[in-house]
């Protein structure tokens, strides 16, 4: 293939994987454009160098492609540089450290295939979070999980056999903990009400709601965190949403949560926390997320070494804060947010009835 022909397929390609994620469409040949922003950015750099050196630059169309990939690649970084450290936080980091309002969370997809059951173990041990939310748990995983299990006074167990089990262990006063079905009978949430050590009420919601996958589209995804931001819009105890999204932070699909819900991503600023897939370095997205509302400061927010699962473990440290926060604002719902969301629960209950009566 001629240098001219590479240049003009990779501009192709740069184009269509910056203007899909535009559809509402729910086909998973067009939300999975969402996920490899980062990689469309150097994609977009470098055709720019391409089309430049190597398309003749006397033609209407070379400036209009030349035009398009710039406003691609502009766009692209946009999305991924909130991300960085070059973008302000949104999220302060908290002034004191371990206080009575301090909650530790330990978040991790353990694989339900992945056999490296004492590497949990040993993490789940080792961190001592009031905390704990594990996704992709069976029968064998709640078995391996018996002994750190007994560790924490309250344990909710929903093992299940098709990638979507959850264990939640805190150690914090529990009021209430539910597990419920929000889409389908498949996906299991978890929602807490507790109290921090100094006495405070939050609630806890952990979600792992279904990928689009081929043969599957994100319509199931999409519909569970829509009912948890307008669930969650009008709260006014504090809230933690965290879990295995299977979404990236900048798709239009996260930011719209973000948006209804009111909540606040202390990744902005910080990094974008490539959780998966934990075995392939040059393909690894921001799976795992975490989102608060502006009662919280955070002390910690890392990755954890590999315990063999696809997933790298996520630890963090919020602080639920006594007076005002020194956060930045939340992003401001746009009038098309909740027709939109309405549009997607519609959706995702459908789909969710019709795998029911399949």
């Amino acid at each position: 293939m001629t240098g001219e022909a590479l240049a003009i397929f990779f501009a192709l390609f740069a184009i269509v994987a910056t203007l899909l994620p535009f559809s509402r469409h729910g086909g998973w040949y067009v939300r999975g454009f969402d996920f490899p922003k980062p990689h469309v950015v150097l994609i977009c750099f470098a055709t720019v160098a391409m089309w430049l050196w190597y398309a003749p630059a006397s033609t209407v169309i070379h400036w209009i492609v030349v035009t398009a990939l710039a406003a691609a690649t502009f766009y692209n970084v946009f999305l991924v540089i909130q991300f960085t450290s070059v973008w302000r936080r949104q999220v302060a980091d908290a002034v004191n450290r371990d206080t009575p309002d301090s909650i530790k969370l330990l978040m991790s997809n353990v694989q339900m295939e992945n056999t490296d059951y004492a590497a949990v173990e040993e993490l789940v041990r080792r961190e001592d979070a009031d905390l704990v939310l594990l996704c992709e748990t069976d029968r064998k995983w709640v078995e391996a999980m018996e002994g750190v299990a007994a560790l924490y006074p309250h344990v909710t167990l929903q093992p299940q056999e098709n990638f979507y089990g959850m264990m939640f262990l805190t150690r914090l006063d529990v009021e209430s903990v539910d597990v419920r079905f929000l889409v389908d009978s498949d996906t299991p949430s978890i929602h807490a009400v507790l109290w921090t050590r100094g006495g405070r009420k939050f609630v806890f919601i952990g979600l792992h709601p279904a990928p689009p996958l081929p043969g599957r589209g994100s319509e199931l995804r999409d519909a569970e965190l829509m009912i948890v931001a307008k669930e969650t819009k009008d709260i006014r105890t504090p809230v933690i949403v965290a879990g295995d999204l299977n979404d990236v932070a900048w798709s239009h699909t996260t930011r719209q949560f973000k948006r209804i819900s009111r909540m606040l991503d202390p990744r902005v600023g910080r990094g974008y926390l490539a959780s998966f897939h934990a075995d392939y370095w040059f393909a690894r997205w921001p799976l795992d997320h975490l989102f608060h509302t502006d009662d919280f400061e955070l002390e910690e927010l890392a990755l954890r070494p590999s315990v063999g699962s696809d997933h790298f473990p996520v630890a963090s440290t919020l602080q639920l804060v006594r007076g005002e926060t020194r956060n930045e604002p939340q992003d401001e719902e746009k009038p098309t947010d909740l027709p939109e969301a309405e549009e997607a629960i519609r959706r995702g209950l459908e789909e969710g009835s019709a795998q029911v009566g399949a």
